[in-house]
């Protein structure tokens, strides 16, 4: 009996180091080349390093990340510095499931705390967004995206 138990765990060990890593990547400070965002939507997490190339559109810069059923997007200046929505940047969620559009945050703030060169981006951020009377809180936002180009 001791002997099949043996078996069982060795054949159990070569099974396990043999799986393959979930390619889903859900930690936000993972090195992508593009880029990446993470978020809280009402408490669930919302991680894509699916991230649009930056455009520039006058002074500030548009990024989005983008996932099957959602996206995030956020405009504000290229500058280190603290940005309050509906003053001097603007934030918006796009639920795919239930919108056919982007609906803007009617509230919040967005935090660029890297911008060297055109570079690189990132920072934080976090907003409210009202869908048709359902509340969307956008929060524990984080954002970095590389090989920014003007």
């Amino acid at each position: 009996m001791s002997k099949i138990l043996k078996i069982i765990f060795i054949l159990l060990v070569i099974l396990l180091l043999s799986c393959d890593k979930d390619d889903k990547i859900t930690n936000p400070f993972d090195v992508h080349d593009e880029g990446y965002f993470s978020a809280k939507v009402n408490g669930v997490n919302f991680y894509t390093n699916d991230v649009d190339m930056p455009i520039f559109w006058g002074n500030s810069i548009m990024i989005f990340g983008m996932k099957t059923e959602a996206e995030i997007g956020l405009s504000v200046e290229p500058k280190i510095g603290t940005y309050i929505v509906k003053e001097n940047c603007t934030a918006g969620y796009y639920d795919k499931i239930t919108t056919t559009h982007f609906y803007w945050a009617t509230e919040g703030q967005i935090t660029v705390s890297e911008a060297n060169d055109n570079q690189n981006i990132s920072g934080n951020f976090n907003f409210i967004v009202n869908i048709e009377g359902n509340i969307f809180n956008i929060t524990d936002g984080v954002f970095s995206v590389y090989k920014v180009e003007n």
